[in-house]
């Protein structure tokens, strides 16, 4: 057992920032100033570095978003379109609320 410790931590190397020993395919994130076990990205909106730990979180949170996008599209879409009263108006910022939604839609399915 001790032997393989040893092994272990010969295969780590170290951090030139962190000074620590850092696991293999991990890469050090200037933003969070620290190393990041198989990191792809450094996401604003979660305001953490996407690796190994929490991918799980950041493809769900993508998910919820696109959802989300989608429902209240839909929502609005249903309203402005099959609307058949003549007391329906719509105001130009609704008509813009509708298009950024749409945006938003079509832009997290890229």
């Amino acid at each position: 057992p001790i032997d393989a410790a040893a092994r272990q931590m010969e295969t780590h190397s170290m951090c030139r920032i962190c000074k620590s020993f850092k696991p293999p395919c991990s890469h050090h994130c200037r933003i969070c100033n620290r190393c990041v076990s198989r990191m792809d990205h450094h996401c604003p909106w979660m305001n953490n570095c996407i690796g190994a730990t929490n991918l799980k979180s950041f493809i769900l949170f993508l998910a919820y978003t696109w959802i989300g996008s989608a429902l209240a599209l839909m929502i609005f879409g249903c309203n402005y379109f099959f609307c058949n009263k003549e007391s329906c108006e719509f105001t130009g910022v609704l008509v813009q609320l509708v298009r950024i939604m749409t945006v938003i839609c079509v832009g997290s399915l890229l």
